[in-house]
């Protein structure tokens, strides 16, 4: 007689979850980011790339054609100077002007290049970084081959002081130029730490050595040792002025080079500015400067690699150095880094 009772079916087996996949794709994504990273590092951006990793500048920048005319005869090159201009390097990236001034050394070599067009949009920035942009530029225009300069929204301050190594300016009508002067700064807040009961205690090797110090009101000799020092820079960048522009230093200082702003039509008026224009104009100048009746006109690039995309995806970008004081009533906050020289118009 069968048993017709009721038997439970067989236990199913269950399979242990197998995770060490999960270890292998995160040791495979932290071999990319070291290798990825390693790349860039020795890439021409990278901290050991720009200037080589045993001091030799690498120019790897590649070549974008900007315009070309049919039947071209030469190759000029346009250098772009955007943005604040600072010698501050950012997380694994050189400085902007560092990349600047290797892009114009990349077409002072290339003799294949009949003249630079400068494409500022800057309101200015450090007093060296600026400098050292306007040398390069002007190394540039020691192997008589020309340079213009065009303006686009704004070339303001050091942004202007650059302008001075072209031989010939072209703004628009509305470019926002001049701002020609220096400015170092700090923020003094000693009677907010006097009142919440914070007191400096510095020691210090000689009177001067903490100057613009924000937690004491300063002497009058000090006043006058930073004023000095800002007099300094700023005949320098009027004498560049006065000589690039033909205009006297008694008529900048008068109406001209005293931090005041023109747009692009004044600036002509006064004499900063050849002509007003855009950079069809600009092209077309440098074009007859160079003799050329027909050109390619070439921009420097990079194209990211592999340590570029790791170093996003990894890296997080330093963020700018703010200075950010609380009154109480709001925030003051500014981009410039306190006690640093800057050619720059202010508000930027």
């Amino acid at each position: 007689m069968e048993n017709t009772s009721h038997q439970p079916p067989p236990p199913v087996s269950k399979k242990k979850k197998n995770y060490w996949w999960i270890l292998w794709v995160a040791l495979g994504l932290i071999v990319l980011f070291l290798v990825g990273n390693a790349i860039y590092l020795m890439s021409s951006e990278g901290i050991l790339g720009a200037k080589g990793a045993f001091g030799k500048r690498e120019s790897d920048f590649k070549e974008r054609v900007w315009s070309m005319d049919e039947g071209a005869t030469g190759k000029l090159a346009i250098v772009m100077v955007e943005g604040v201009i600072t010698g501050q390097h950012k997380a694994y990236r050189d400085s902007m002007a560092d990349v600047t001034i290797n892009k114009i050394k990349q077409a002072t070599e290339d003799e294949s290049v009949k003249g630079l067009l400068l494409y500022l949009n800057t309101p200015g920035g450090e007093v060296t970084a600026s400098d050292k942009i306007y040398h390069a530029a002007k190394q540039f225009a020691e192997t008589d081959r020309p340079i213009v300069a065009y303006m686009d929204t704004v070339a303001a301050s050091g942004g202007y002081y650059i302008a001075c190594s072209a031989d010939e300016i072209i703004a628009t009508e509305t470019t926002i130029t001049g701002s020609i002067g220096v400015i170092l700064g700090g923020v003094n807040g000693k009677e907010m730490l006097d009142k919440i009961g914070l007191k400096n205690q510095t020691f210090k090797s000689g009177p001067f050595k903490d100057s613009l110090s924000m937690t004491r009101d300063m002497r009058e000799d000090e006043k006058v040792y930073i004023q000095a020092l800002v007099d300094g820079m700023y005949e320098k960048f009027a004498g560049i002025v006065a000589e690039a522009r033909g205009i006297s230093l008694e008529k900048l200082r008068d109406g001209i080079a005293d931090g005041r702003i023109f747009p692009g039509i004044k600036a002509k008026e006064v004499g900063l500015v050849d002509e007003t224009g855009y950079e069809e104009e600009a092209i077309a100048a440098l074009k007859t400067r160079a003799g050329l009746d027909k050109a390619k006109v070439i921009q420097y690039t990079k194209e990211a690699g592999l340590g570029d995309i790791i170093s996003v995806l990894g890296i997080k970008a330093q963020q700018e150095s703010k200075m950010e004081v609380d009154w109480g009533q709001g925030k003051f906050t500014s981009n410039l880094k306190p006690f640093v020289p800057y050619m720059v118009l202010e508000g930027y």
